[in-house]
């Protein structure tokens, strides 16, 4: 009676990762999106809008200042469980149903990376392809990790959601399966994207730009 129920179990989970992977590769599609749309919004100041979303980049970069230590440092374990609140957020924002509120969570780190690339692009000190290089040696080494992690997560929160008239699963199974994936899958990717971010990241940055 065990083995069956343990065998049931895994074909569910099984099954829900088959439901897991289309979402992520949506969430991932649309998340490129918004942050070209964001980037090129912001390189070319389309509807004189470049200084207010340069005001929302600063602001949520201040809003994190508590991650940086008195030496400019960014501590490795706060940025971790930053990171991973922004994981259990995107996750259970699912709880409430027909929203998708956690495609608001997608929006805004598309939107901020978007910010980010299109500010790098026009204003690097080395022009623009000087501004690309620092934008790419500065996420693309953690952003593997990190990025798949939050798309995941996403993913979850939008199939618990979901859940509450998608019959292909039920919601207390989203509930279980998801929260599994995000504490096995989302929390080891951000603890490696942490590391990287601070430890590798700023090593990189320093030798390029010569500080």
């Amino acid at each position: 009676m065990e083995n069956r129920q343990i065998i049931r179990k895994d074909m569910i989970f099984k099954s829900y990762l088959r439901i897991l992977k289309p979402m992520v590769k949506k969430v991932a599609l649309w998340f490129f999106i918004i942050m070209m749309i964001t980037s090129i919004i912001t390189a070319l100041n389309l509807f004189n809008l470049q200084e207010r979303l340069l005001d929302l980049l600063n602001s949520t970069f201040e809003d994190l200042g508590h991650l940086i230590n008195e030496e400019g440092e960014i501590n490795t374990t706060l940025l971790i469980l930053n990171n991973s609140r922004v994981s259990f957020i995107g996750f259970i924002l699912g709880i409430i149903p027909f929203l998708y509120l956690p495609s608001l969570v997608l929006a805004f780190n598309g939107a901020i990376i978007g910010l980010l690339f299109g500010s790098m692009a026009t204003t690097g000190i080395s022009g623009v392809l000087g501004g690309i290089m620092v934008f790419l040696l500065g996420i693309v080494p953690h952003g593997i990790f990190e990025l798949p992690g939050i798309f995941i997560s996403i993913s979850t929160g939008i199939i618990l959601c979901k859940s509450y008239r998608d019959k292909s699963i039920k919601f207390g199974e989203a509930f279980k399966y998801g929260l599994l994936t995000v504490i096995l899958i989302c929390l080891p990717l951000m603890v490696i994207a942490g590391i990287i971010e601070t430890q590798v990241t700023p090593k990189l940055l320093g030798t390029v730009m010569g500080f």
